[in-house]
Order: structure tokens, then sequence, then C-alpha cells
């Protein structure tokens, strides 16, 4: 067995430091860290190979239901382990990313901005992403 790693393994405080670093070289006036780094480059992964970001829920019988929701609801029933207003980005996201979702939701008399889904929209989503 080796004892020596294979790779190089940094700190947190070392990847902070270089991430920093960057951010000057770049003109990026947000802090950049480690966590902040690993949760996009796995949302980014995820959202580009159509991988939803929920964990399985084992054993658990719950049926979703095609009926009205508000927009931050069904954000969060798509993405529970995030916060609401990520949450409701991320769905975004995922509907500005499909070719076929928004033209289908205008067709149902979706206009961007709204805060609520109908069964009819709510029908599309779960057709084009699955059930949360």
């Amino acid at each position: 067995m080796h004892e020596d790693p294979i790779l190089h393994v940094l700190s947190n405080q070392k990847v902070n430091a270089y991430l920093k670093e960057m951010a000057d070289k770049c003109g990026i006036h947000k802090e950049l860290t480690f966590h902040l780094a690993r949760h996009s480059f796995a949302t980014s992964v995820t959202m580009t190979n159509g991988v939803p970001m929920k964990l399985d829920t084992m054993n658990k019988e719950q049926t979703f239901k095609v009926r009205a929701y508000g927009y931050s609801k069904l954000a969060q029933l798509y993405f529970p382990n995030i916060s609401k207003k990520s949450a409701s980005a991320q769905l975004r996201r995922w509907i500005k990313m499909s070719k076929t979702v928004m033209p289908l939701l205008l067709n149902l008399g979706y206009k961007s901005g709204n805060r609520l889904f109908t069964p009819a929209h709510v029908k599309v989503l779960v057709d084009e992403f699955g059930e949360p």
C-alpha cells in the first residue's frame, strides 16, 4: 500500500487563496471559495447532463399531483435541498435550457414572470423534467 499520496491534496485555505488570486486577475468582485466552486461545478455538471438535483427519497410513497403551484413552491419540490431563491433560479435555468418547454408554456398562456403555474403548465414541466 502506498503511503505517499498519488495526488497532491490542497487545504481549503490554499484553494481559497488561489481562487482569490484568479478572481483578482479576472476582475471578479465576488468572493470565490472552494465551497462555492464545488457547488457551482456540481450544479453545472448535473444541469448539462440532465441529472435531477434532488436526493432519492427512498421508501417514500408520495404521489405528485398535477395541479396549480406557485413558482417558488414547485421549484422547492424539484430542488428541496437548496434555498427557495436558489431553487427558483434553478428551475428558471431548466426552463430556459429546454428547447421545448418555453414554447409550450407560452402557447398555454404563460408569461415570463408569472408567479403561478396552472395545471397545464405543470403537466408540461413534468413531461419534460419528470415528477419532482
